[in-house]
């Protein structure tokens, strides 16, 4: 794995479960919403966008594979997405929300009259989320025997790692860390800070790649995806507003988190999942799932 791999792989989806436990506004299972959001966007940038693209450019070759088309479709149902292997993040987000609603509804709600900080609570089930994780994807082969479900089932076992990213963006807003850093030295100093951490100790592991379950070290990829996230954030923050990072899609919701938080972002928040290379298709995507955004949204 070349090293601007290897620095990407290291930190930029932990970023992003960091980011969306940021801005969740609380645990409920809004179950229609979350469909909406997440599996629907998910289903039609598969069936919709990329199996059409893949049938397109089979035919172009004189190419028709209609088993291969069969099978690509009943994964997708299985929550896999084949022919969109990027929207895997969606599903994965999902299931987090999940894990999220269930750890608050029969653990949280159980120990709120405790005298324990409620953000140390969160602490301890995330970090129990992400040894279960880990401990699942390391030993893939007994689980599947005993259990019958494939690995990453709705990305269940990679959910488990993903939980202690979110919680962690969820424990950054609830303490107001962010907001908190007010000075240009404290953020200039942890901008080199972290990001000092992770230029030193991302060299040390290697094969990360968290949407097929590939973490390395568990500890060094743990140090690293806080630490490189941390230094994005703080890097973010101290950018102009009208330069390129600002405009990106890592800079801008920590820069101006409060004033994004307060604005109807729905399609925004809807479109931000996705990677480059699907901007090509945006004319087609937006007036095609406003209407379903819109509708079952509300």
């Amino acid at each position: 794995m070349s090293d601007q791999r290897q620095i990407i792989y290291g930190f930029h989806i932990p970023l992003f479960f960091i980011v969306s436990g940021y801005f969740s506004k609380n645990s409920s299972l809004n179950l229609k919403k979350r469909l909406a959001t997440r599996i629907l966007p998910f289903i039609f940038f598969n069936f919709c966008i990329s199996l059409p693209l893949q049938i397109y450019s089979d035919l172009t070759n004189r190419v028709i594979r209609l088993p291969m088309y069969l099978s690509g479709i009943f994964s997708v149902l299985k929550a896999y997405p084949v022919f969109n292997f990027m929207t895997w993040f969606l599903v994965c987000l999902f299931t987090v929300e999940t894990i999220d609603y269930l750890v608050n509804k029969y653990f949280i709600t159980s120990i709120k009259n405790t005298n324990l900080n409620l953000n140390w609570w969160f602490a301890l089930a995330a970090l129990t989320s992400y040894v279960i994780g880990i401990t699942l994807v390391s030993n893939e082969e007994f689980f599947v025997s005993s259990t019958g479900i494939g690995l990453n089932f709705w990305f269940l076992h990679e959910a488990f790692v993903a939980y202690l990213f979110y919680k962690f963006g969820r424990v950054l807003n609830n303490l107001e860390i962010i907001e908190k850093c007010n000075s240009l030295f404290v953020n200039f100093f942890s901008m080199i800070a972290f990001g000092g951490i992770f230029w030193v100790i991302f060299k040390f592991n290697s094969n990360v790649n968290m949407a097929i379950s590939q973490h390395g070290n568990p500890i060094i990829f743990l140090i690293t995806a806080i630490s490189g996230s941390l230094f994005v954030i703080f890097l973010a923050r101290l950018t102009p507003q009208n330069s390129w990072l600002y405009r990106s899609n890592y800079a801008r919701p920590i820069s101006k988190c409060q004033q994004i938080r307060d604005r109807n972002l729905k399609l925004s928040k809807f479109l931000k999942p996705y990677p480059d290379r699907l901007i090509s298709f945006n004319l087609l995507l937006i007036p095609s799932t406003t209407p379903l955004v819109v509708r079952f949204s509300k």
